[in-house]
């Protein structure tokens, strides 16, 4: 079976799943794109304003990628949810279509690590 050309949009569906579970693992993703556990203050926010990260699911930060010149997404692969910011874009991939893990490799490559910046 050959490799064919399909358009990002064809294979990606947001996901705006709010927490009305109670989950209070709050995370972030970091500039190698990890998930890791928020250094932020979580004392008496409203968690369930944040979005549920679920396995295979993808987590999307645009307000960082031109400030630290580099595309800021990352892939859940842990078995229990955790939430992130509002601000976070978090979708999924049509796993018929394509392999999650497949998906995340091609943002993973040394191409995809950083952004040009055009003034």
């Amino acid at each position: 079976m050959g490799l064919s050309k399909i358009r990002i949009g064809d294979v990606i569906s947001l996901v705006d799943e709010r927490n009305s579970f109670g989950i209070t693992d709050f995370y972030g993703i970091n500039i190698f794109k990890e998930f890791m556990p928020t250094v932020a203050n979580t004392e008496n926010l409203d968690n369930t304003k944040y979005k549920i990260v679920r396995k295979n699911r993808f987590v999307y930060s645009g307000m960082q990628t031109g400030r630290d010149k580099c595309i800021r997404i990352s892939m859940f692969m842990k078995d229990s949810p955790v939430i992130v910011s509002p601000a976070y874009t978090t979708f999924e991939v049509d796993q018929e279509k394509i392999l999650p893990e497949y998906f995340f490799m091609l943002f993973l490559s040394k191409e995809k690590r950083s952004v040009r910046m055009v003034s």
